[in-house]
């Protein structure tokens, strides 16, 4: 009996330790996509300054209206990106410190950073392609 108890505990040991999570290896995985845009932010708005600056020229112009519209839009969506990245880094320091202390249990850990990780590639996603279509614009 002693022996059955034994493997029992060495098994539901064994099970305990399967589950450990590495919070701050998921967390760093978040960080650095937002690292990789976050330097990119300067580039949007002096994109965005310019795009507005052709799209005021053609207009005085009397150009292309359907162009300036276009113009206006990309510059839109450079604001998009931008106010993207600010509002998830606003709501990140808003909600994750208890996961980051490890305040909560692993399953929120992995549903937070999963969570986390969708919306900066979303933010990461925006940024590149926005940045992509205002350089074909001005050029």
């Amino acid at each position: 009996m002693k022996k059955v108890l034994a493997v029992l505990a060495i098994f539901v040991f064994a099970l305990a330790c399967g589950e450990s999570y590495n919070t701050q290896e998921h967390i760093d995985k978040v960080f650095n996509v937002h690292d990789e845009v976050m330097p990119k932010m300067g580039e949007v708005m002096a994109l965005k300054r310019q795009v507005l600056e052709k799209a005021s020229a053609l207009e005085e112009a009397n150009g292309d209206s359907s162009k300036v519209a276009e113009l206006k839009d990309i510059a839109d969506k450079l604001e998009t990106a931008n106010d993207g990245m600010m509002k998830w880094m606003r709501a990140w320091q808003a909600n994750a410190q208890p996961h980051i202390n490890e305040e909560t249990t692993v399953e929120e850990r992995k549903a937070f950073l999963n969570s986390e990780m969708e919306k900066v590639e979303k933010v990461r996603e925006d940024i590149n392609s926005s940045i992509e279509v205002a350089k074909s614009a001005l050029k």
